[in-house]
């Protein structure tokens, strides 16, 4: 009976331990962020031209959002190691 008490407790423990993570998870604001992103031809032109994207994925939204979350991310790494 005792083991089952532990368990439970065990089990309360590790709700608790979760809802504070995702508290302090919302908190935080997440950690992505996605956003609709206007884009044309010669923005999907410049991600295939840099390999961020396959020409064959060209019409496919999460690999066009994909291509420039990616090509965004490096533009910002570059620049920050600029400073």
């Amino acid at each position: 009976m005792s083991g089952a008490l532990s368990g439970s407790a065990n089990a309360d423990r590790h709700r608790a331990q979760r809802r504070k993570w995702q508290r302090d998870y919302r908190k935080r604001g997440g950690l992505i962020k996605i956003a609709p992103v206007p884009y044309d031809a010669t923005t999907l032109d410049y991600l295939i031209a840099l390999g961020w994207l396959k020409e064959s994925d060209s019409k496919d939204r999460r690999k066009i959002g994909d291509g420039i979350a990616r090509a965004l991310a490096e533009s910002a790494k570059s620049q920050a190691a600029k400073r």
